[in-house]
C-alpha cells in the first residue's frame, strides 16, 4: 500500500458522484470505485489480499471484544474498555482491558472519560445541525460537563 496522500476534496468528489449516480454511497460502491488504480482513493486501501484479510479479522477482533457484556447492578454493560497502557519497558501498546481495571486505575480511567466525551462531543456535533435535536444537544452538553467534572 502506498502513502496515503489523497486529499480530502478528492474523497468528497468521489463520495458525491457515487450518491449522485446511486442515491447514496455505500461502502461497497466506495471500494468499487477506489479498485481502478487510476482512482484518486486507490491508495486509500491496502491492495495485498494478505495483509488486508489479517487487518480485516483484527477489526473483527475488536468488535468481538467490544460486545462482551457483564452484569451491572442489574443492567448489562461493556466488560472491557479500549485503553493505551505503557509497560514497564516503556513501550506503549493499545488493547482491551476489564472495565474494573480502567476504573481503578487513575490514567486509565481518564482515557476511558476522555474517549467518552469524544464520543460524545461527535454526536453532539452531528444533531446539532437539527433543529428537532435541540434538547438532545443540551442533554449531550451536560452530560459532558458532568464527565469533564468528575475527578480523573
Amino acid at each position: 500500500m502506498k502513502a496515503k496522500t489523497t486529499s480530502d476534496t478528492e474523497v468528497t468528489k468521489v463520495v458525491l458522484r457515487v450518491q449522485e449516480r446511486d442515491g447514496v454511497c455505500t461502502p461497497a460502491a466506495f471500494v468499487a470505485e477506489a479498485a481502478d488504480p487510476a482512482s484518486p482513493i486507490h491508495d486509500l486501501f491496502d491492495w495485498d489480499d494478505t495483509s488486508a484479510a489479517h487487518r480485516w479479522r483484527e477489526y473483527q477482533a475488536r468488535v468481538i471484544i467490544g460486545q462482551v457484556r457483564i452484569e451491572v447492578n442489574g443492567s448489562r454493560a461493556p466488560a472491557h474498555v479500549h485503553v493505551t497502557v505503557t509497560r514497564g519497558d516503556g513501550q506503549r501498546k493499545q488493547g482491551y482491558v476489564p472495565l474494573e481495571t480502567a476504573l481503578g486505575d487513575d490514567e486509565l480511567r481518564a482515557q476511558v472519560f476522555a474517549e467518552a466525551r469524544a464520543g460524545l462531543g461527535g454526536w453532539r456535533n452531528r444533531l446539532a445541525a437539527f433543529n428537532q435535536a435541540a434538547q438532545a444537544v443540551t442533554a449531550i452538553d451536560q452530560a459532558m460537563i458532568a464527565l469533564a467534572d468528575e475527578e480523573v
